[in-house]
């Protein structure tokens, strides 16, 4: 809490480019926030936001581009690429085959494609145990269709429906945490949080060379201008993501019936542009009136691939 005061100055002085300097961080002198931005609307309950930090030594310039959801809304799902037959892709190909508003990687497995820490995908718990590691303190849950995030102390796998462990939890309550292992590595990092209001949060840092510490981002995120309450830190990782689909709002649809049809037709995209008879051929005529009627009443959803960017 004691770095508060710092961000409080920036957003008094109402910072411009043409007036106002950077302000730099307490953590690292040599890191500024040359641009804190401002939220807008991407689409219906999701938002978009991007800070620019700079950093004198070595020169950096560092995008952290930001998407908050609110989750009356958006669901957050936990989904293994294996359930569209991939053992391993990229976030963009993902988000394309299950029709996500965005995804983020999560979760650690070793050589054998194992997780490392917990792992609950709907009522497949993958793996019931709790690491002790140092860097798995952070564990976000979803219950109820609500996420949540919490300390692994603080834990039981029967408050989640799904859940999965990875990365160190930096804020808790607002508050910074003590991370004892790579606390000052600068790298390119993904994060996932809640605000008081408790909307969901992802952020992404976006850099060439060089990338952020986790100090940094319990500074830059322990502030009211931000409001994120507590905050698990996302290493970027393999093969299973969570996800945010437009499939998942409509009723009746199903883990099967929505597997079917990415699975028949390769996309949401492509089951968009099907007719009602080619989507019943997959589910039957009744589902196939709804899930057409859904995704035609959202055409906003063909614009995901831009908010990924």
């Amino acid at each position: 809490m004691l770095l508060m005061p710092l961000i409080f100055i920036l957003l008094a002085l109402d910072l411009s480019p043409a007036s106002k300097p950077p302000v730099r961080l307490k953590s690292n002198p040599n890191l500024s926030v040359a641009e804190m931005g401002q939220w807008r609307a991407l689409l219906k309950g999701v938002e978009f936001r991007k800070l620019t930090l700079e950093r004198s030594e070595p020169y950096q310039l560092i995008d952290l581009k930001m998407l908050r959801f609110d989750t009356r809304w958006v669901v957050p799902r936990i989904v293994p690429t294996l359930r569209y037959n991939l053992k391993a892709a990229d976030v963009k190909t993902l988000a394309e085959m299950s029709g996500a508003v965005a995804v983020i990687n999560a979760n650690y497995f070793d050589e054998k494609g194992k997780p490392l820490g917990f792992l609950k995908v709907a009522a497949d718990e993958i793996n019931p145990r709790v690491s002790k590691s140092s860097l798995f303190t952070g564990i976000f849950g979803i219950k109820d269709r609500l996420p949540f995030i919490t300390h692994r102390d603080q834990f039981l796998s029967q408050q989640a429906d799904e859940g999965l462990q990875a990365g160190p939890l930096l804020l808790l309550q607002g508050s910074p945490l003590t991370i004892n292992r790579g606390a000052g590595k600068q790298s390119r990092r993904s994060l996932i949080g809640l605000d008081k209001d408790q909307r969901l949060i992802v952020a992404v840092t976006d850099s060439l060379l060089g990338g952020l510490n986790w100090a940094e981002l319990q500074e830059i995120f322990a502030t009211d201008a931000l409001q994120v309450v507590p905050h698990a830190g996302v290493e970027q990782l393999r093969q299973r993501r969570i996800v945010f689909s437009v499939l998942d709002e409509i009723k009746g649809i199903g883990e099967k019936r929505k597997r079917d049809l990415i699975r028949h037709f390769g996309s949401v995209r492509q089951i968009r542009q099907a007719s009602v008879e080619q989507i019943a051929e997959v589910i039957g005529p009744k589902m196939a009136q709804r899930v057409y009627d859904s995704l035609q009443a959202h055409p906003d959803v063909r614009y995901k691939d831009e908010v990924l960017r």
